[in-house]
């Protein structure tokens, strides 16, 4: 009774470790993908992280043994959290009706930024965007937050994270040949 409650037990965790694995591995950790140049050493690509240092968890993610000697061409998973960025505003196209940004009236060609709020109103419709190209709808009785517009020095890539309150939100992606822009929208559970 005891042995088989003891082996119920080890394949209990058993799965629940092969889950937590298949889960990372299935890249639920939001990252960037780097694919290596000429010359590239980790410590180099350090220099573009918020903290120089983090390069050793580069190391450690990638598996890599000598971080001076990386092939041209190797792909570095690199988790955004620790990459250096910089804000890439938006820009207001067009707005109909009633459209606030932080309780101001929104107009057509404002450059927004993160943490700005948009409402419109019954009437209201703006249309919004990003740096890399894609747009942002925001239709009549919508509430969003800009959380985060950003570009990653290390590749020149966008990533634009939107919180949507309350309404609704139409988006159309960039066309581009570069790495595909993250473009996240959080909504109510």
């Amino acid at each position: 009774m005891i042995r088989t409650s003891l082996i119920s037990l080890l394949s209990i965790a058993v799965t629940c470790i092969m889950a937590q694995a298949s889960y990372a591995a299935s890249g639920a950790v939001d990252e960037l993908v780097y694919k290596t140049q000429q010359g590239d050493t980790l410590i180099g690509i350090g220099s573009q992280l918020s903290n120089p240092s983090d390069w050793k968890q580069i190391q450690r993610i990638n598996h890599i043994n000598n971080p001076k000697l990386i092939l041209v061409g190797s792909t570095l998973h690199i988790p955004v959290t620790i990459l250096r960025s910089e804000d890439a505003p938006a820009t207001v196209i067009s707005v109909e009706g009633n459209a606030q940004v932080n309780q101001q009236p929104l107009v057509a060609g404002a450059l927004l930024t993160s943490g700005n709020e948009i409402v419109t109103g019954k009437d209201g419709f703006a249309l919004i965007k990003l740096a890399n190209g894609s747009k942002l709808a925001v239709q009549a009785g919508s509430h969003i937050t800009l959380t985060a517009l950003k570009k990653y020095t290390i590749d020149q890539t966008f990533s634009s994270t939107v919180d949507r309150q309350k309404g609704r939100i139409e988006t159309e992606r960039a066309k581009t040949n570069s790495a595909s822009p993250r473009n996240r929208i959080i909504t109510p559970s």
